[in-house]
C-alpha cells in the first residue's frame, strides 16, 4: 500500500515486517559526521525530500529525514532557507518517518475561499486606483511641460539678452584698451629714445672726465716749483667736479628712464594681458550667443551649473579694467614728464660742461704764456752767469800761476838758509844776511798764504756760479717741461670737442662751435709758438 505525498519506491513496512529485513545500511554511530554544505550550494526548499550527497554513500533504495525545529509555521508558503534548524547537522537513527507527516504539510500550505476573494478585491482596488493616478499625472505632466517650456524659453531669452549686454561692454573696454596700448606704446618708444640719447651723452661725458683726468695727470708730471696749484689746475679740478655731477645726474636720469621703462613695460604687459582676455572672452560669448538649440557642438555636462569659477563680479570687473587704464594713464604722465626733465638736464648740462671746457683752454693759454716768459727771462740770466764762471775760472788759473811763482822763490831762500846751516863753528853767524833771508822765507809764505785764500775764494765763487748754472739750467729745463705738458700734452689733447650727440638728436646736448672772438680762442692761437 502507498500513501499519498511519497514516491512508489519508499517502501515503509510493519515492524514485524521489518525485523526480518536484513539492513545493509551501516550503522549511524559509526558513520562520520556531515561537513558542512559549500556556500554556493542552493538547499532545496523542501528539506524533508532533501538527498543524502553529502555522505560517503548513497543509498539506493531509502532516505532519510534531519531533525529540524520550524521557526514559522507550515502556513507560510515561505521558507527562510538560511535558518540553521533547515540545515542538515548530523544524520540521526536511520527510521522512516511517519506516513501522516506527509499529508499533514500538504493540507496546511493550501488557502482559504476567503483570502482568495480578499486578494480578489484587493486587485480591483488597486486597478482603479492606478487608472486615476495616470489620469491625474497626465494632466499634472502636460501642464508642467507648458510652464517649464515657457520659463525655460524665457531663460534662454534673457540669457542671450544678458549675454548680448556683456559683448557690449567687452566691446567698450576693448576700444578703451587698445587706445590706451597704443597711446602707451608710443610713450614707450620716445622715453627709449630719450634713454639712448642719455646714454651717448654719458659717454661722451665719461671721455670728457678721460681727457680732464688726463690733464691733470700729466700736469702731475711738472717739476720742482712748476708743480703749483694754479688757475689751471683749479679749472680743471672745477672741469672734473662738473663732469662727476654731470655723469651723476646722467646716470640718475637712466636710472629713473629704465625703471620708468620697466613700469611702462608693466602696464603695457597688464593691457595686453587683459585686452587678450577680452578678446577671448569676446568670442566665447559670441559662441555662446550663436548657440541654438539645434547647433550640433551642443552637449549636456552634468554638473556644471555647481562650478564655482567665478573670479569677480561686474562691479569688480569694471574697476579692475578701469585701474588698469588708470595705471597706464598715470605711467604715460610720468613718462612725459621724465622726458621732458632729461631733456632740460641734458641741455643744462651740455651748456655747463661747455663753458668749464672753454674755461679750461683760456687758463692754459695764459699759464703757457706765463711759463714761456720765466724761461725767456732764465735763459737771459744764463748767459751772464756762463760769461762770470768763465771769468771766474780765469783768475783761478792765474791765482794757480802766482802761488807757483812763489813757491819757486820760496825754494830759493829756503834753501840758501838749509846751505847756511852747514857753516862751522863760530862761522855760523846770524848776520844781516841771515835775517834777510829768513824775512824773505816769512814773506814768500804770507804771500803764498794770501794768494791761496784768494784762490778759494774765487773757487768758492766758481762753485757758487757753478751751482747757480745748474739751477738756472735745471729750471730752464723744468719751464721747458711744464711749457711742453701744457702747450703739447694738455692743450693739444683738448684741441676738439670729444665727439658726441649732435644737436639734431632729440634733447641731446649741443656741441660748443669754437668762436674765434673768444678768449680761449685767442689764447690757443698765442700759444702755438
Amino acid at each position: 500500500m502507498e500513501f499519498i505525498g511519497h514516491s512508489p519506491t519508499a517502501c515503509y513496512l510493519s515492524s514485524t515486517r521489518r525485523q526480518e529485513v536484513v539492513s545493509k545500511l551501516p550503522c549511524a554511530t559509526t558513520l562520520p559526521k556531515l561537513a558542512k554544505a559549500p556556500s554556493f550550494t542552493c538547499p532545496s526548499p523542501l528539506p524533508h525530500k532533501r538527498t543524502l550527497t553529502t555522505v560517503g554513500f548513497r543509498p539506493a533504495t531509502y532516505y532519510s529525514a534531519s531533525k529540524t525545529n520550524p521557526r514559522y509555521p507550515l502556513s507560510h508558503s515561505q521558507v527562510d532557507n538560511s535558518a540553521p534548524e533547515t540545515q542538515f547537522s548530523e544524520l540521526h537513527d536511520a527510521r522512516v518517518p511517519s506516513v501522516y507527516s506527509a499529508g499533514r504539510n500538504a493540507l496546511y500550505t493550501r488557502y482559504t475561499p476567503r483570502d482568495w476573494f480578499a486578494s480578489y478585491q484587493r486587485l480591483l482596488q488597486l486597478n482603479d486606483r492606478g487608472q486615476k493616478d495616470s489620469q491625474c499625472l497626465r494632466y499634472d505632466s502636460e501642464r508642467l511641460m507648458d510652464e517649464t517650456n515657457e520659463r525655460t524659453r524665457n531663460s534662454q531669452n534673457e540669457s542671450s539678452r544678458q549675454l548680448g549686454n556683456r559683448l557690449s561692454d567687452i566691446a567698450f573696454w576693448q576700444n578703451e584698451l587698445t587706445d590706451e596700448l597704443d597711446k602707451m606704446v608710443k610713450e614707450i618708444k620716445d622715453l627709449a629714445r630719450g634713454k639712448r640719447v642719455a646714454e651717448k651723452l654719458l659717454a661722451e661725458v665719461k671721455n670728457r672726465l678721460h681727457i680732464a683726468q688726463e690733464c691733470l695727470y700729466q700736469r702731475e708730471k711738472r717739476q720742482c716749483a712748476d708743480l703749483v696749484h694754479d688757475n689751471v689746475e683749479k679749472v680743471l679740478l672745477a672741469e672734473v667736479e662738473t663732469v662727476l655731477r654731470s655723469q651723476e645726474m646722467l646716470r640718475n636720469s637712466i636710472d629713473r628712464a629704465y625703471t620708468q621703462l620697466e613700469m611702462n613695460r608693466a602696464a603695457q604687459h597688464e593691457l595686453e594681458v587683459d585686452l587678450k582676455n577680452k578678446f577671448i572672452a569676446q568670442q566665447i560669448d559670441e559662441t555662446a550667443v550663436g548657440m541654438k538649440n539645434s547647433s550640433a557642438g551642443v552637449h549636456h555636462y552634468e554638473g556644471v551649473e555647481n562650478i564655482e569659477q567665478c573670479a569677480s563680479v561686474p562691479e569688480t570687473w569694471n574697476q579692475r579694467v578701469h585701474n588698469i587704464v588708470s595705471r597706464s594713464r598715470a605711467e604715460r604722465t610720468a613718462s612725459r614728464k621724465l622726458r621732458e626733465d632729461i631733456g632740460n638736464g641734458l641741455a643744462q648740462i651740455g651748456q655747463s660742461l661747455a663753458e668749464r671746457w672753454a674755461d679750461v683752454n683760456a687758463a692754459l693759454a695764459q699759464r703757457i704764456r706765463e711759463v714761456t716768459d720765466a724761461r725767456n727771462l732764465l735763459q737771459s740770466g744764463l748767459g751772464h752767469t756762463l760769461q762770470e764762471i768763465f771769468d771766474t775760472e780765469q783768475e783761478i788759473e792765474a791765482l794757480k800761476a802766482a802761488i807757483r811763482a812763489k813757491e819757486t822763490y820760496l825754494k830759493t831762500a829756503t834753501s840758501r838758509l838749509n846751505i847756511r846751516l852747514r857753516r862751522p863753528g863760530m862761522e855760523h853767524v846770524c848776520d844781516a844776511a841771515q835775517m834777510q833771508l829768513k824775512c824773505e822765507v816769512v814773506q814768500i809764505r804770507d804771500s803764498i798764504r794770501e794768494l791761496k785764500q784768494q784762490l778759494c775764494r774765487a773757487q768758492d765763487v766758481l762753485q757758487e756760479l757753478l751751482r747757480l748754472r745748474s739751477a738756472q739750467e735745471a729750471e730752464l729745463a723744468v719751464k721747458n717741461n711744464s711749457i711742453f705738458i701744457d702747450r703739447e700734452k694738455c692743450l693739444a689733447l683738448r684741441s676738439s670737442w670729444p665727439s658726441g650727440p649732435t644737436t639734431k638728436a632729440s634733447h641731446g646736448a649741443p656741441s660748443p662751435c669754437i668762436n674765434t672772438n673768444t678768449p680761449a680762442a685767442a689764447s690757443t692761437k698765442a700759444c702755438a709758438c
